[in-house]
């Protein structure tokens, strides 16, 4: 009887595997395999295991400026500002500031829009206390290949204090490898960004695990985990974040196996990457761009423009790039020679979030059920431009113009249940 158990389990475990194959996508294109143990190597000479967290160094921008004038409620306060890769300070939205003590966190806040925080300590409290930031948020958590949190030390402050106390301005050292983790905050919060400037309700959204050194880029779907190899490359992680996006705010068929960005395959799978790309542009690439383009996506093909697509490239909707070009296409404001603004990016992400649907011409069904009859025309022709043809569907019921019905997210009880344990692997992205 244990035999035939064991036999049993052997059996379905080779399933699984032939399943989890079957699923994954390997994209050799993305971005440039690295050494993640290299790379950990590096980081973690740098700080320090503390628990279940590797801490660093922050650095001190400014000098504090001290305790101010008496007040009953004094805080403890400052700012937490993050550099880009052109070493232009941003404010550090979202992330968290804590005031620990010898038994752990005793108090903690978000930073605000502008990179202030504040803290308001106990009166009762006394002694030496140290401040600790964390880029951990309700949408992300940053983590290393071994689940171990990020984390870095602040100044340290003596309580009890009379009057506000400014700590003055902090940020990450990105000239260290720990530092660097800044850049995956900042191109997350465009991603973040980019919903709010176009309107629509994440309420749907799940908060993210994002591992990062890792050699490859890719989403788990089974751990609703990002990997990502390059901090810097926005475009990649932008695209990789997409997925986990289009796991939790669409009903679309998961979709996995080998592919190329200039190459074609199914229509799901051209989706599953266009869509996400398409989602990196519009957090990052400006609408009116008549060369928009990517900096680190798809190396031996760069720059991977979204406004032009090379002759050579695959035609029709079984290929990514054409679904992110003909996206971007029905939505950017640069008019060319051939397409000419059709919609809003509100109107077509309001179109699609939420709803169930497979492929690009899936999409395409929901999005033309809210267009009039001169917004097809036009969408169509972009569609045509990127070697998408579609035929009209009859009794598709049209739009007047201008008419933007509100949207609401449908019921998303057992749609988690609905995602397979695929492993959407970016090989494609990496060379």
């Amino acid at each position: 009887m244990q035999s035939i158990s064991s036999s049993i389990i052997t059996i379905l475990a080779l399933c699984t595997s032939v399943l989890h194959a079957a699923s994954t996508s390997h994209d050799s294109d993305l971005s440039p395999k690295r050494s993640a143990q290299r790379l950990q190597a590096g980081i973690v000479s740098e700080g320090r295991l503390v628990g279940r967290t590797w801490l660093f160094p922050a650095q001190a921008l400014t000098e504090p400026e001290g305790s101010s004038e008496k007040t009953t409620t004094p805080l403890i306060k400052g700012r937490l500002l993050l550099t880009d890769t052109h070493n232009t300070a941003h404010p550090a939205r979202l992330a968290k500031v804590m005031l620990m003590g010898a038994a752990g966190i005793i108090s903690e806040t978000v930073v605000a829009a502008d990179g202030a925080w504040a803290i308001s300590p106990k009166s009762a409290l006394e002694g030496s206390y140290a401040l600790r930031f964390s880029l951990n948020n309700r949408y992300w958590m940053l983590r290393n290949t071994d689940g171990n949190d990020y984390a870095w030390e602040g100044p340290k402050v003596t309580l009890p204090i009379d009057g506000d106390f400014d700590t003055g301005d902090w940020s990450l050292d990105s000239s260290l490898a720990n530092g660097q983790v800044g850049y995956i905050h900042l191109s997350f919060l465009e991603a973040l960004d980019s919903f709010a400037r176009y309107g629509i309700d994440i309420s749907w959204w799940r908060q993210v695990t994002t591992v990062w050194p890792d050699q490859d880029a890719y989403y788990s779907p089974s751990y609703h985990a990002v990997h990502l190899s390059n901090p810097k490359a926005w475009d990649v992680n932008i695209h990789e974040l997409g997925h986990s996006i289009v796991a939790t705010g669409m009903r679309v068929p998961s979709a996995g196996g080998q592919h190329k960005i200039d190459e074609c395959y199914s229509a799901n799978l051209a989706w599953s990457e266009g869509f996400p790309t398409f989602l990196a542009a519009l957090a990052h690439l400006d609408l009116n761009d008549p060369d928009a383009k990517f900096e680190y996506l798809v190396p031996r093909r760069a720059p991977i423009k979204v406004e032009n697509v090379p002759s050579d490239v695959c035609q029709g909707d079984n290929n990514e790039w054409r679904v992110t070009s003909a996206l971007w296409d029905i939505v950017d404001t640069n008019n060319d020679d051939k397409d000419v603004s059709v919609i809003s990016a509100t109107r077509l992400l309001k179109a699609l979030f939420g709803q169930s649907f497979a492929g690009m011409k899936g999409a395409w069904r929901l999005l033309e059920k809210q267009l009039d009859a001169q917004e097809s025309a036009a969408a169509k022709a972009a569609l045509r431009q990127n070697t998408i043809v579609y035929a009209d569907r009859p009794g598709v019921a049209r739009r007047a113009a201008g008419d933007t019905t509100a949207w609401s997210h449908p019921d998303w009880d057992g749609h988690q249940q609905a995602i397979t344990a695929a492993v959407i692997r970016e090989d494609n992205f990496v060379e």
